[in-house]
């Protein structure tokens, strides 16, 4: 069966999950739209300024490369298509059948911020019915019109799977996000922690795995399970990336013990998995271990997957490695929100 069509709002309408390549005069003016096609497009100009390679993909299309001419087209006349170069999916694509995915927005019940996200619906979804549902993966810009989600961490593939097993999924562009504004972006400041109501999950990875945590830790009784992978847990051990949303953990202690997820773990009433590459070289191995031995002494339940051959990237090195993760994240959700009778 072909592959369903994504709808999309019509092609000279901006939206906030698409990117697109614009030319604007050095002296200034209106941007003009050069990339037509709804998604997200990644150009890389001519040395002559004539042409633009574009690398481009949304949801339901993988990435292939296409050759466009900046150079407007006579007056009254379109701008000729873009060549495209490369044809990367086997023609067995187009006859599975995908789950598809539509954009959201709704506002935050606490204090009416707007929010953007991905919803996807199992197929023959019926909204008569009960479904278990998974907020994530957790994360800033994951609402993306873009092959594979995330870059560092994608998901497009286990969302698909958990889809057609009859989850609901629910990707958020979370505090921190670009593209909605300063306002947005800053919300984060100093912060890092911030369907069926008996089956609700939530998943997220580094950043998304402490989110994970705190969400479990401080608001028990929201969600059911959770699956931290690689998670951020003690912010004391952060980096030069987490000082620029949160500063110096010398000059903020206060700051950092209210987002480091460690000191929160007596709250944890649900069931936590945890997975982490032995050879994290950006969040400590270490950290989900001694975590790991801090709930057991709590009586918490808490399931550890250490990967010996992972870095932080644990779902993006070595696909039998993938497999293996993603197949405990599973089996996690299945045994704790009941996707099937």
């Amino acid at each position: 069966m072909p592959i369903e069509p994504i709808e999309h709002a019509p092609h000279d309408v901006d939206l906030v999950e698409d990117r697109h390549a614009y030319r604007v005069p050095l002296a200034g003016g209106v941007p003009r739209r050069l990339t037509t096609a709804p998604g997200t497009h990644k150009p890389v100009v001519s040395p002559d300024g004539r042409w633009f390679a574009d690398v481009f993909s949304n949801d339901g299309t993988p990435p292939d490369l296409y050759l466009a001419k900046i150079e407007s087209a006579p007056s009254g006349l379109p701008a000729p298509a873009p060549r495209q170069v490369t044809h990367s999916p086997l023609a067995e694509f187009a006859r599975y059948r995908w789950v598809t995915a539509r954009y959201v927005d709704f506002k935050n019940l606490n204090d009416g911020t707007p929010l953007h996200a991905r919803l996807t619906l199992p197929r023959d979804f019926d909204p008569r019915k009960k479904h278990p549902a998974i907020l994530g993966s957790v994360y800033s810009n994951t609402a993306h019109d873009e092959w594979g989600g995330r870059i560092f961490h994608p998901t497009w593939g286990i969302d698909q799977f958990l889809a057609q097993q009859g989850y609901i999924l629910l990707n958020v562009d979370i505090s921190g996000s670009s593209g909605h504004g300063k306002r947005f972006r800053r919300r984060i400041r100093e912060d890092y922690g911030g369907v069926d109501a008996e089956r609700i999950g939530i998943w997220g990875s580094s950043y998304g795995g402490l989110l994970t945590t705190m969400s479990l830790f401080r608001k028990p009784g929201v969600f059911r399970a959770g699956v931290a992978g690689a998670p951020a847990t003690s912010l004391f051990h952060a980096e030069t990336g987490e000082m620029r949303t949160m500063m110096a953990p010398q000059d903020h202690e206060a700051q950092y013990e209210k987002s480091s997820a460690f000191l929160r773990s007596a709250g944890l009433e649900g069931h936590l998995m945890i997975i982490h590459g032995m050879r994290d070289d950006t969040v400590l191995f270490k950290d989900s271990v001694t975590l790991e031995q801090r709930l057991i002494l709590q009586g918490k339940d808490v399931d550890f997957v250490p990967l010996p051959d992972a870095p932080h990237g644990w779902d993006t090195q070595g696909l039998a490695q993938t497999r293996y993760a993603f197949q405990k994240l599973y089996d996690h959700f299945e045994r704790y929100l009941a996707a099937r009778p």
